[in-house]
């Protein structure tokens, strides 16, 4: 259930609630794009950054997101700007309109720790994970304890780039998506959004300070994925000398949608139920 963060953890009165308005909702306010979600597990572990990948509704972002609640922690899901269903949105969005929302998520995550002491972790897909990645290297942002990637595009595959022929027709031209209905924001995607994220696959590769990247964190990849390159994501955690990076593999070969998209990978429909539950679930609740 989403709700505004407006209890405080310990006994207060009205002083207090103030406070944790200003320390909270605040920051939201300037980047509104930011959803949150409470732990039901009063076994409090700290919070979750959550992201969603590239016209991908953050909604299909929950599964994961219960589970993690389950767990004990807290969740902030942030809505990319271009994914809020406004397609003007999506038509000029940027990197550094996104870093822009990430910026504001930040703002509540410091403020978390100095308040509580309590850990911060990070849960991307796709487009989420890798800007995630680029924005912590570009802006010397603090790294958090443990990561989550789900099939980042660190390394993509020569057809990813077949995209770039519609750059010709402009920024804001919408580029028929792939995605399924169910789980797509918009039929299309921006020409400025592929920029962004192509912008910021080069800016990662480009770095010289991966080694504040090197927390453990677990990549999930479907060997099959049709934009994720298994080989060359390997040999850059290899060459990048990531090796608090773990690699899992997993499959769609049993999944219940209808026409299985190898690179979606973010729920039981999309996996099946005996693939979420060996796979994935085991990484979520030992997060």
């Amino acid at each position: 259930m989403v709700k505004p963060y407006l209890k405080s953890r310990s006994k207060g009165a009205f002083l207090k609630l103030i406070f944790t308005i200003y320390l909270y909702l605040f920051p939201i306010m300037l980047f509104a794009r930011l959803d949150f979600f409470e732990a039901t597990n009063r076994e409090y572990k700290g919070k979750v950054l959550v992201v969603h990948g590239l016209n991908t509704k953050p909604s299909k972002m929950n599964q994961i997101i219960g589970v993690l609640n389950d767990e004990g922690y807290d969740c902030f899901s942030i809505v990319l700007k271009g994914h809020d269903g406004s397609i003007e949105d999506m038509k000029t969005a940027t990197r550094e309109d996104w870093f822009d929302d990430y910026a504001g998520a930040f703002e509540i995550i410091k403020k978390h720790k100095q308040e509580t002491g309590l850990g911060f972790y990070f849960v991307g897909y796709s487009l989420g994970a890798q800007l995630f990645l680029d924005f912590v290297i570009d802006t010397n942002e603090s790294v958090p304890e443990k990561m989550i990637l789900f099939a980042p595009p660190i390394k993509t595959k020569w057809m990813s780039s077949f995209v770039k022929f519609f750059y010709i027709a402009g920024g804001e031209f919408m580029v028929p998506s792939f995605n399924l209905k169910e789980y797509r924001v918009h039929d299309g995607t921006s020409v400025n959004a592929y920029k962004g994220l192509f912008e910021s696959i080069e800016a990662l590769e480009n770095s010289d300070d991966l080694d504040r990247l090197n927390i453990p964190t677990q990549v999930i990849i479907d060997p099959k994925d049709e934009l994720v390159s298994l080989g060359k994501l390997e040999k850059f955690i290899k060459d990048k000398k990531l090796k608090n990076w773990n690699l899992t593999k997993v499959s769609t070969k049993n999944s219940n949608l209808e026409k299985p998209y190898h690179h979606l990978i973010i729920d039981d429909l999309a996996l099946g139920q005996d693939e979420w539950n060996s796979k994935i679930l085991p990484i979520l609740k030992n997060f």
